[in-house]
């Protein structure tokens, strides 16, 4: 099939690629050994909201799956560990792993919920479900801890360095994990039930069980993030299920380049850097970032990315 042809000429072009790979890890590592706290601190919340906004672009532009209740995912992940630890006093190797299992549950049970809708109707159900959530929580505050959370977390470790370090690896795992699936048969699937669900159901794709997959995949690897996070901030509180994510990761998507692989990177970094660097005009701040979003809409219907993508395709293709 097309995947041959597809793979040698991925492995042809695999010198630039990893030219520009380590051109790009070398650049993570001068930044972590500047020694600023602050901006480690920045560069792992650009790191962990390039993830969200990654798993959350997989489902939305791969497959045709708009899951406005992403949050469910990252929140359950940070919820689970933070109890199965501090209340039950489990040990981190175990309760991170269950926290993404859980994660992948919530993911499987809101997959089967939105299997049969599209549009509006997929947008209503999954937001929804995220209120829902949020209204448990405060309403179980004897497990949940209510507005305080859990806290008194074990961190995974107090070095910022070192926090970066994690969370950039797993952001670039994350990113090489969905390249491999979307370069594959099952990609090719996601894809083609986006296009057209009767044509892949004609075609022998088995809709529902390939949803369910793409909802699996989103969901495991973030609430393995949530998980991360949670230990990283010492609480686990109702802002790690705040529909605010989602709308945040949806402009981070919209702002780097919807459909693309690296877009919604490029848009957390950039949302993430402006946020906490003109924090100083206030309000004023998010009007900027909105009227930036608003002229990347018109001008770059692809975003920064994809308006910036076959340029740099260009500058490494003349190396």
């Amino acid at each position: 099939m097309v995947y041959w042809g597809e793979g040698r000429m991925w492995v042809r072009k695999m010198p630039k690629r990893l030219l520009f790979t380590s051109i790009v890890l070398l650049t993570l590592l001068y930044a972590s050994g500047m020694g600023d706290r602050y901006l480690l601190t920045v560069l792992t919340f650009s790191s962990v909201m390039a993830v969200y906004s990654s798993t959350l672009n997989f489902t939305a532009a791969y497959v045709g799956q708009v899951n406005l209740g992403h949050a469910i995912f990252f929140g359950s992940g940070g919820y689970v560990t933070a109890y199965l630890s501090s209340r039950l006093g489990l040990p981190l190797v175990l309760t991170i792993p269950l926290a993404a299992l859980f994660s992948l549950t919530a993911g499987l049970l809101l997959g089967s919920l939105t299997l049969r809708t599209r549009g509006p109707f997929l947008l209503l159900i999954t937001a929804l479900s995220n209120i829902v959530i949020v209204n448990l929580v405060y309403t179980f505050s004897r497990f949940t801890g209510g507005e305080d959370g859990i806290g008194g977390l074990i961190k995974i470790t107090g070095e910022p360095s070192l926090n970066y370090y994690i969370f950039t690896s797993y952001m670039i795992a994350t990113i090489t994990l969905l390249f491999l699936i979307l370069r594959s048969r099952i990609g090719y699937a996601f894809r083609t039930i986006k296009e057209d669900e009767t044509l892949a159901g004609s075609i022998g794709i088995n809709v529902v069980k390939y949803k369910l997959l793409a909802f699996s995949i989103s969901s495991i690897l973030t609430g393995l993030l949530g998980a991360l996070y949670a230990h990283y901030l010492g609480v686990a509180g109702p802002a790690l299920i705040s529909f605010e994510l989602t709308f945040q990761a949806l402009i981070m998507i919209i702002l780097g380049g919807w459909g693309t692989l690296l877009g919604p990177v490029v848009g957390s970094y950039i949302v993430v850097f402006f946020s906490e660097y003109l924090r100083i005009l206030g309000l004023y701040r998010t009007l900027l970032i909105g009227a930036a979003t608003i002229i990347v809409i018109l001008r770059f219907r692809k975003g920064v990315y994809g308006a910036l993508g076959p340029r740099l395709k260009n500058v490494l293709s003349a190396i």
